[in-house]
């Protein structure tokens, strides 16, 4: 079962899609924000597997046995998520149908130039620009190299974090957090939910938002990226990989853009944890690693034109 919170009356209204074994996404149907979660937790507290049931032991080997299994149903999951045509469900209006990418490197640059303007609130020192940031503006803007626009349901923070797995079976069984999902491009899941494969071999720059537990062969049973674009492509109807690279490259800049949010916060003492302080600092890692995939884009696609 997934849910989207109804956040006020001005907000998009919630959905509830419910999943089975063999259809996946069969419904959508308004509901209540109060009984939707309700029900929701109901189901998913009867029907998810229990960590605390199972012993250190236990769940190491079932993560080994099953790693791949339950990569393999988040990933077909968002295929199948991202095959729900919203006119289908009476949701044609739940998002924009095109011009996606356009209209969030014009949201995230609006955005960010406001946060490089915060100062602190005791040195008076401005957070400063993200590096890169006119120049990966003006790339991710160019139509030239921007992937081809698609329209699809779009979660917004799709990561295997959010979803649910039952308790005894390698399924999903839920989807958590739609706070941000609307009608988008499919790219920007996808970029979402294998971002820890792209940031895994950046640990000196990246720190702790690094696992390099992704990296080849540091983890039994884990799938290649290779391996789930394929199962994606396969569900989904369409070939992701061509476009992947820039879709890393915009992932990483959102998420420096994030992080110098939480700089801006630190700055007027919004945030003041010792955590806040640490994604702050991760403002230029994050843009610089984005800086790296755009040229990573450029050499690939030079290369492709000899």
């Amino acid at each position: 079962m997934l849910w989207k919170r109804q956040m006020s009356p001005y907000r998009k209204p919630m959905f509830c899609v419910r999943m089975t074994k063999s259809l996946g996404l069969i419904s959508i149907s308004w509901s209540s924000w109060m009984g939707a979660s309700l029900r929701t937790l109901r189901y998913l507290k009867l029907h998810q597997r229990s960590e605390q049931r199972c012993g250190s032991h236990r769940l190491t080997t079932y993560w080994h046995v099953l790693k791949s299994t339950r990569w393999h149903s988040a990933i077909t999951t968002l295929a199948k998520f991202h095959r729900v045509n919203p006119k289908d469900v009476n949701l044609a209006t739940y998002g924009k149908p095109s011009g996606f990418y356009n209209r969030q490197i014009s949201t995230f640059n609006t955005i960010s130039k406001s946060q490089a303007e915060t100062r602190d609130k005791e040195t008076g020192k401005p957070v400063g620009k993200i590096p890169h940031q006119d120049d990966m503006v003006a790339f991710f803007s160019d139509p030239r190299t921007q992937p081809k626009d698609r329209s699809s349901f779009v979660h917004g923070d799709y990561k295997i974090d959010n979803v649910v797995f039952h308790k005894t079976e390698p399924r999903v069984i839920g989807i958590l957090d739609w706070e941000m999902s609307t009608i988008g491009h499919p790219l920007s899941d996808l970029n979402n939910v294998l971002a820890p494969y792209v940031w895994a071999g950046k640990k000196s720059s990246l720190g702790s938002r690094a696992n390099e537990a992704f990296l080849p062969g540091n983890t039994p049973g884990l799938p290649t990226v290779d391996q789930l674009l394929a199962w994606y492509s396969e569900v989904a109807g369409w070939d992701p990989k061509p476009d992947m690279t820039w879709g890393d490259a915009f992932s990483t800049y959102r998420s420096s853009m994030i992080m110098q949010g939480i700089a801006a916060r630190y700055a007027l003492r919004q945030a003041s944890s010792a955590q806040a302080h640490e994604y702050a600092l991760l403002t230029e890692p994050f843009a610089e690693a984005a800086w790296d995939l755009v040229q990573e884009y450029k050499r690939s696609h030079e290369k492709a034109k000899l």
